[in-house]
């Protein structure tokens, strides 16, 4: 319901009501469990989920007092909803009850409010917010505020570092409305604003159409050739042709390829097996069991410069066998589109899963923890290997 800039089909989402004893965090991610209202049922105490890592609004009592207008619904969409879907985007890497840590240098702690600030500079003070609209494929920022502000400063995301004005639009029940065109951009890439209470704005580059490029495009494509489970650690004369990435042993990177990882470490269970589920290692005589591996989730990030295909060979070894469990999704990097998902369980023998790839595509390995299955202890791969055409 509502008109809100487009925001109508952000409040049809899945949501979870009357959740009284919400999962740890670090234990279930974001995209494997609904959002919900960010309160314990019934009382006006803030989970712990919605103190640090975020909850959408359920905007029950909004809509049922004025499904047309929806009373609050701003104010709500843009201090718990659009903060939420901010750090959804990106990985949890750690929490101490009193800071959570996301990828891209982004913290939230609760000093009886929520304040989430990106390398230091706040995105979100309060009720205060000057957050990026991430699921537009063009820049925009929503910022708003409770009880308004004069003079305020705001940090640019470093993907505006180009922009030197910019278009600042009211949100209005009738749409977007020009305020203040072509607004100068202070050195560093701060913007200066005032904003007057219950007031939201859209913020875009000068001469963008902020109604426009509402769908983030493609970057990559991906399609499963599927499962190995005959070749174990025993790669060289299957894979690895242009390169390959082994925790522990090594990095070969095909000069046409470019991949990074987010969160995880090294894990190296022995350094030297004759074991054949380890992996062999290129630079020993002997097999390396090890593993680039994470409590939650990680993620590897691959861009194909020359657009053309490559097979791509992972491989997962549950070498202590502790009953791991793992999803394996294939996302689009650029509009986070899961593209391939895979239940892996049963691999403390190995397995490859195999894949042709082109462009710029994630891989994310997701630990999966429930209230009923708990053993399994972390996620992650052994090795990732590289070819134009399996020999």
């Amino acid at each position: 319901g509502g008109n809100l800039h487009g925001f109508k089909r952000i409040f049809l989402i899945p949501t979870q009501w009357n959740e009284k004893n919400p999962f740890e965090p670090m234990k279930v991610p974001s995209y494997l469990m609904t959002g919900g209202d960010a309160f314990f049922w019934g009382s006006d105490s803030v989970s712990k989920p919605g103190k640090f890592f975020g909850q959408s609004a359920t905007l029950e009592s909004e809509i049922n007092e004025n499904p047309v207008i929806i009373p609050g619904g701003l104010k709500t969409f843009a201090t718990r909803t659009l903060p939420w879907y901010y750090l959804n985007r990106l990985l949890r890497v750690g929490f101490n009850g009193d800071t959570a840590w996301f990828s891209n240098n982004v913290t939230a702690t609760y000093p009886g409010k929520t304040v989430i600030k990106q390398e230091g500079e706040f995105i979100q003070d309060g009720t205060d917010v000057f957050i990026p609209a991430l699921w537009k494929a063009s820049r925009e920022i929503i910022a708003y505020s409770e009880e308004g502000y004069k003079s305020r400063t705001w940090k640019l995301p470093d993907t505006w570092d180009t922009v030197k004005t910019v278009d600042i639009y009211r949100i209005t029940l009738r749409g977007l409305e020009l305020k203040s065109p072509k607004d100068k951009v202070l050195p560093g890439q701060y913007l200066k604003l005032s904003l007057s209470a219950d007031e939201g704005i859209s913020i875009v580059p000068s001469g963008t159409d902020p109604n426009q490029d509402l769908e983030v495009g493609a970057s990559g494509e991906v399609t499963f050739i599927g499962i190995d489970e005959e070749t174990r650690g025993s790669w060289q004369k299957s894979y690895g042709s242009d390169g390959y990435s082994i925790p522990g042993a090594g990095n070969k990177i095909p000069a046409n390829t470019e991949i990074s990882f987010l969160n995880g470490t090294t894990n190296i269970w022995q350094q030297e097996t004759r074991d054949i589920q380890a992996i062999k290692n290129p630079e020993g005589k002997e097999n390396i069991a090890s593993s680039w591996s994470d409590p939650l989730h990680e993620i590897m990030e691959f861009s194909f410069t020359d657009g053309k295909e490559h097979e791509v060979a992972i491989y997962f070894l549950d070498w202590d066998r502790k009953d791991r469990w793992s999803v394996v999704d294939i996302l689009d990097a650029n509009s986070q589109k899961v593209l391939h998902s895979y239940n892996l369980t049963d691999f403390a023998q190995g397995i490859y899963l195999r894949y042709k790839m082109k462009g710029n595509l994630q891989c994310r390995l997701t630990n999966v923890w429930t209230r009923r299955v708990q053993k399994s202890p972390d996620v992650g791969f052994s090795a990732i290997f590289f070819d134009t055409g399996r020999r």
